[in-house]
């Protein structure tokens, strides 16, 4: 599991800056696409201002210095990012996790970073995550942390008793309305 930063513009902001322009008319901060060129405007904010106040057009519901007030507002978003096994969630582009690849990593950054001795209650894992997840990621977790910590896990799964290695310890359940083990 590695984890990363991303710094940029959120899509939203852009367009909401973008739209604000009339974008039928030319413009030398206005990239092909009708898009503001941020770079471009802060790099030559004298001349944005300058250009916005004797030639730009807007949109009529806009006025020059909401606008400049908003182009020179605008700050980039700081954005998280992680990736499992190639795969990527967070930042700005969309994740290429599965679901289950989703839940996986979830469950593993919660297994891996609680250094907590409270006990740990694991409801119905294999909901998203397929045997194989489990089996490599999550079973070897839970042997090597139940010397220090109590692990409850929930399943309605019927093979998982089946499959359990030995040294996990027993299962518990419900039967006629009293917990059995």
């Amino acid at each position: 599991m590695n984890f990363g930063v991303e710094i940029d513009f959120s899509q939203t902001s852009v367009e909401e800056l973008s739209d604000k322009f009339d974008r039928r008319e030319n413009s030398p901060y206005l990239k092909d696409g009708g898009v503001i060129d941020l770079a471009k405007l802060r790099s030559e904010v004298s001349s944005f201002l300058n250009h916005l106040n004797t030639i730009q057009k807007l949109k009529s519901t806009q006025n020059n210095k909401q606008v400049a007030i908003a182009a020179l507002c605008i700050t980039e978003e700081i954005r998280f990012t992680a990736s499992l096994e190639g795969d990527k969630i967070g930042g700005f582009s969309l994740s290429s996790m599965t679901p289950g690849k989703q839940a996986l990593f979830a469950l593993t950054l919660i297994l891996d970073e609680s250094d907590d001795a409270w006990p740990l209650l694991i409801d119905q894992p294999e909901d998203d995550l397929d045997s194989r997840s489990i089996y490599e990621y999550i079973v070897p977790y839970l042997i090597s942390r139940k010397k220090e910590r109590q692990i409850l896990m929930v399943s309605h799964n019927a093979n998982r008793g089946r499959k359990r290695p030995a040294q996990l310890d027993r299962d518990v359940y419900w039967r006629d309305a009293a917990l059995c083990a």
